[in-house]
């Protein structure tokens, strides 16, 4: 999945994608739990008839052809008609669950269990984040506290000449 980053500098906008270099460190797991216990995400397309999830297998999927519907090949999930369900371990969807965010420690041991809180993104919006003003960097590193790090990169020749000017500022 690829994020989309809407800029405005000197009066030219531009929307650029952000790349997240690899982590140094691991990404804090997040459990599912309920009052029955954990759950996952299971993936299952069940049109036709009702499938055991226990007996879910690559093999078996490949050899019955359960959910193939030849006219619906090659098109694209609409992702706004999709939704997500918990089901336990008796085939029963669950509601009463919340997000918990695991935060390791450097060394891998678990330091910290709190709710998640899954914030919505605003920085694809209409109305693109205006570049403007500058602070040196000991003043940006002293001041705030960054979580994540995303390089901007440029897809085009556009693109390419929007970061040119901004460098050149920052330089």
């Amino acid at each position: 999945m690829t994020t989309t980053i809407h800029l405005e500098y000197e009066g030219k906008a531009a929307r650029l994608p952000l790349h997240s270099p690899k982590r140094a460190t691991q990404v804090p797991a997040v459990q599912r739990r309920t009052s029955a216990g954990a759950v996952h995400n299971v993936r299952v397309f069940n049109a036709s008839k009702k499938i055991d999830l226990k007996d879910i297998s690559a093999d078996s999927v490949a050899s019955a052809d359960p959910e193939i519907d030849l006219s619906m090949a090659g098109s694209l999930v609409d992702s706004d008609l999709l939704s997500t369900a918990f089901i336990d371990q008796a085939g029963v969807v669950v509601r009463d669950f919340e997000e918990i965010e695991v935060v390791l420690s450097p060394d891998g041991t678990e330091k910290e269990r709190r709710p998640r809180n899954d914030r919505a993104s605003n920085i694809n919006d209409v109305r693109p984040i205006k570049i403007g003003k500058f602070m040196p960097l000991e003043d940006a590193l002293t001041n705030f506290v960054f979580r994540g790090i995303y390089q901007i990169v440029h897809e085009d020749g556009l693109g390419h000449d929007f970061l040119r000017g901004i460098a050149e500022k920052l330089e």
